[in-house]
């Protein structure tokens, strides 16, 4: 008796390839890797043609769809470099000003205004990415390993910065006149472009700018904290040397990474800085002479103390200096050929109107008299007013 063969079902092959596609694919949001282009984008690209924006801010998207959130927005009679057609939409390249941003860790440093791409091909996105909300947009190009892009700002792990020229992004036909050819109107789209250059400029400035008022924010900070233990150092009267030694590695790490703080906040971390050097001499000058009384031997020579109290007379300009956290929040400094001279003070004594510092800061450089008291705040002497003159 011949058993029967029942035939076994072999999955078709249109089923493996399916299955295999699906485990292949890249998750959507893979940095590394191309993502698929639509059809429409298969088909040989025309000739860059120059175009006018009609109409009052136009939105410029990420695809040739409505909908999400537009890249820029584009106002009548803006000139655009149009790089291909499709169904109701143009793609053009991306408007001078547009910020995206990348993965910091596919971007190298390249300077302070820069950064270069280090993956093979990276994405450029609309906005950084929120947990618990859904990954931004990616422009449809992506850049090339190489690839320099002017910086903006960081923001945790992802940078900020201005899209490539030669970008795609995406308009709707109905809002664009097209002029001819790019090679028949090469001073209109060079005026357009002109933008680009002015707009990076601005950018690099205003990164700049900021970096220059966070840097000197933080240096502030440590000016103060500095000068707080200065003060209760002179007060302790003590001899130990590592208190003294710990704050100036601090504010000298805090001066060497800020950098860009303004020439005038890093002058007065300087003297605030050598302020605590002679402190931390004195101290080790005290030390000597209580080792050499313990030994029975004869103490060192101290140097005649200098008068404490001075006539002086001096023209220059005052500014506010602050130091967050630190007494009212900062002192008044005279400033004499840009380079910090006095600590203005009031004192008791003095002939009515009170001098103003507040006003004659406002109303450019003066003549300051008055007497140097023999403190010290930010390293320099403090100077106790008792008037001011144009």
């Amino acid at each position: 008796m011949n058993d029967r063969i029942r035939p076994v079902r072999v999955p078709g092959l249109g089923s493996i390839c399916v299955l295999l596609l699906v485990f292949a694919l890249p998750p959507a949001w893979a940095e590394d890797e191309p993502v698929p282009a639509p059809a429409a984008e298969d088909e040989a690209r025309p000739a860059p043609t120059v175009g006018v924006i009609q109409g009052s801010r136009v939105n410029v998207r990420v695809g040739p769809r409505p909908g999400g959130r537009p890249v820029a927005q584009l106002d009548d009679g803006a000139v655009v470099l149009i790089l291909g057609k499709y169904t109701g939409w143009l793609a053009i390249e991306v408007p001078a000003g547009v910020l995206v941003a990348v993965a910091q860790k596919y971007v190298k440093p390249v300077g302070a205004d820069a950064v270069r791409v280090e993956a093979s091909r990276l994405n450029l996105r609309v906005g950084v990415p929120q947990e618990g909300r859904p990954v931004p947009a990616a422009l449809r190009d992506r850049v090339v390993r190489g690839t320099v892009l002017p910086l903006v700002r960081r923001e945790g792990d992802w940078v900020w910065v201005m899209a490539p020229e030669g970008t795609r992004v995406f308009i709707s036909d109905k809002y664009v006149r097209e002029l001819g050819p790019a090679s028949e109107h090469k001073a209109i789209l060079a005026a357009a472009r002109a933008q680009r250059t002015d707009q990076l400029a601005l950018l690099a400035r205003q990164r700049r700018e900021r970096a220059a008022r966070l840097s000197g924010e933080k240096l502030r900070a440590a000016l103060g904290e500095a000068q707080q233990s200065l003060y209760r150092f002179r007060i302790e009267r003590g001899i130990t040397r590592a208190p003294v030694v710990e704050v100036i590695n601090a504010l000298e790490s805090t001066i060497e990474a800020c950098r860009e703080s303004p020439v005038a906040v890093r002058k007065l971390a300087l003297a605030v800085r050598q302020d605590l050097e002679s402190e931390l001499e004195l101290r080790m000058a005290r030390k000597d002479a209580e080792v050499a009384r313990l030994r029975g031997l004869e103490a060192p020579a101290e140097k005649p103390a200098a008068p404490r109290i001075e006539q002086v007379l001096v023209r220059g300009s005052i500014r506010w200096e602050a130091a967050p956290g630190w007494r009212n929040g900062g002192e008044w400094v005279l400033w004499v050929a840009d380079e910090p001279r006095y600590v203005l003070q009031l004192t008791t004594g003095l002939p009515h109107p009170l001098p103003n510092f507040k006003a004659r800061a406002a109303g450019g450089p003066c003549a300051v008299e008055g007497r140097q008291s023999g403190q010290r705040v930010f390293g320099l002497p403090v100077l106790e007013v008792r008037s001011l003159a144009k």
